[in-house]
Order: structure tokens, then C-alpha cells, then sequence
């Protein structure tokens, strides 16, 4: 089992926190800081006598690169997406199969690192044409021979690309990867008790490219019943500010999680550090009953602008 727990960073700042220290009475306020998420580190299998650990310090919590490419030219004619427009990073956490997670993990991880940027001519007379970003396994006009000929050396100026990059297709390019991923369960006639082996629910954590704020999406696996045939898919949320995301054991600490999260907000305290707090204490409270579905070493990271950095680990 897992348990991860993330959200929007409310942090303190330190020049007002000297302030309010000095003004007695005043509170402290919180500041917006990114995202963060907070995870336990065991892998377990269930045995005759219930959940054991076999892996312990696992990463749930990945940084994915994200690349934009732009078209390379010789003179009029297309070449190739020789170099990166745009780089940044992105983050994902997962709970569930492993081996799901993985092999989710690597597609994703291979679309967001080939996003291109093409053209798309305008259907009437006089009117501009359109530039956007697409994926690396779309028909692409400029990479077709036949279709793409001679442009203009006006056209792909990186000035026409500022602002081409948002959160939601960033979104949108790992729930299609994702489903891409389990689409291949469909032809196996799986049984329900192996879609319950292999259910995976993921997070993605992204720094908007566009409008410079950081977004919150949870991708939960579903599946129905297609002739016959369960079919899986993801079904995508993008989680508000201050309304914790909870991965893994969901229905045991849901609830007390974001009480603990209205807590931190209502006393002026970090929120990622109070989530950390929570996750500890779950994990204490787990293992005292002899289980290991959730254990040590804690991990806590932090999201903002792109870049995911460790914060503190608790062995």
C-alpha cells in the first residue's frame, strides 16, 4: 500500500515572520510556494498472512523533463526538431502495481520529452495560420513531405511560440500517455481480481508554462465493461488550493488529512511541513498495529517553478 498526500505550498515568509514576531499579537501569514508532496517509501506484496514489505526507500514521487522542440530549417525547406524551444520539469507520484506505475511512468516520460511545435494553415483565404504544440506520435504537416514544401523565413520565429505551452496541455498529453499505457489490458481478457493487482493512480504536479502557476491534477484508473471486455482508462481532477490530493490509502486518511491541512492554514504554519508531520504520524500509527502497509523512510519534496528538490526524509 501507499500513501502520499500533496497540495499547494502555503509557506511562510521569512521577512514576515521577524515582522510578526516583533509585532506581538500579528498574525503570521502564508504565502503561495509552489506544491508539495509528502510519501511513504515501502513496497509490499500480499501474502497468506496479509501485506509483507519487500522494498523499502522506493521512489514514489518522479521528476519527468518536459521538452519542447522547435523546427529547424535550411533556408525555406524543413529539416528536423534539431533543438529545444522550451525546457522545464514536472513532477508525478503514483500508488499502486509497480509494474503499472513503471511502465506508465516511461510513456509519459517519452511524450513529454518530444513535444514539437507545428503549423496548422488556415482553411480560408487571408486568414493567419496557427502554431501549437503536438505530440511526437501525430501526423505532423512539416514532417510530411508531400503536404509541408517551401516556408517562409518570416514563419517560427521563436516570438511566435511565447505562450504556446500551457498546464492543460501538459495535462492532456499524460492522461492520453496514460491511457495509452493501459489500453494494451484490453486485449488480455483480464479477470477483476488482476485489473485490482494492477490499478495505479498517478498525480502530476506542473508549473503552467503560460500563466506562471502551478496546478494539481490526479489521474484515478477506472474501468468498464466494453462487449464483453473490461476497458481501462483515466479519469482526470484538477485538485483547488488548499483541498489535499491523497494517493493510496485514501478512505483511512482522507478526512484527517485535510483536516490537518485547514489546521496548518488557520495557525500561519507550512503546509508541506504539516503534511509531513501527518504522514509520520500516520505511519507510527500504521506500524503500532503490526501492519506495514505504509513505512519509512517519509519523503517530502518540493515543486516550484519547474524544478522538484527534496526536502527532508525521516528514516
Amino acid at each position: 500500500m501507499t500513501l502520499i498526500i500533496a497540495d499547494h505550498e502555503q509557506a511562510v515568509d521569512p521577512w514576515q515572520n521577524v515582522w510578526a514576531k516583533s509585532h506581538e499579537g500579528k498574525e503570521t501569514k502564508l504565502a503561495k510556494d509552489g506544491l508539495f508532496a509528502v510519501a511513504d517509501s515501502v513496497i509490499t506484496v500480499m501474502g497468506s498472512g496479509g501485506l509483507t514489505p519487500i522494498l523499502s526507500g522506493h521512489r514514489k514521487i518522479h521528476g519527468i523533463p518536459i521538452k519542447l522542440w522547435k523546427p529547424y530549417f535550411v533556408g525555406e525547406y524543413f529539416s528536423s526538431y534539431l533543438s529545444p524551444h522550451f525546457e522545464t520539469e514536472c513532477f508525478m507520484a503514483f500508488a499502486g502495481s509497480t509494474l503499472t506505475a513503471n511502465h506508465c511512468l516511461n510513456l509519459v516520460s517519452e511524450h513529454l520529452s518530444q513535444l514539437r511545435i507545428s503549423y496548422k494553415r488556415a482553411t480560408t483565404p487571408l486568414t493567419p495560420g496557427t502554431y501549437f504544440v503536438q505530440r511526437h506520435c501525430e501526423y505532423n504537416i512539416l514532417e510530411d513531405p508531400k503536404a509541408s514544401g517551401r516556408w517562409s523565413e518570416n514563419m517560427f520565429l521563436d516570438s511566435d511560440f511565447e505562450g504556446i505551452l500551457t498546464a492543460e496541455h501538459i495535462a492532456q498529453d499524460v492522461e492520453h500517455s496514460l491511457n495509452k499505457a493501459v489500453e494494451s489490458a484490453r486485449k488480455h481478457s483480464l479477470s477483476e481480481d488482476s485489473l485490482r493487482s494492477m490499478h495505479t493512480d498517478f498525480l502530476l504536479g506542473v508549473h503552467c508554462p503560460r500563466n506562471k502557476t502551478h496546478h494539481l491534477f490526479i489521474y484515478r484508473m477506472k474501468a468498464k465493461l466494453v462487449e464483453g471486455v473490461y476497458e481501462l482508462y483515466m479519469e482526470r481532477e484538477e485538485i483547488e488550493e488548499q483541498k489535499v490530493a491523497v494517493l493510496g490509502l485514501r478512505k483511512k486518511f482522507e478526512y484527517a488529512a485535510q483536516a490537518a491541512m485547514d489546521t496548518a492554514l488557520a495557525s500561519g504554519k507550512s503546509t508541506g511541513n504539516a503534511m509531513f508531520s501527518f504522514l509520520n504520524d500516520a505511519i507510527t500509527n500504521i506500524t503500532a498495529t503490526g501492519s506495514f502497509a505504509i513505512d519509512r523512510p517519509a519523503i517530502h519534496k518540493h515543486f516550484n517553478f519547474g524544478k522538484l528538490k527534496k526536502v527532508q526524509v525521516t528514516q
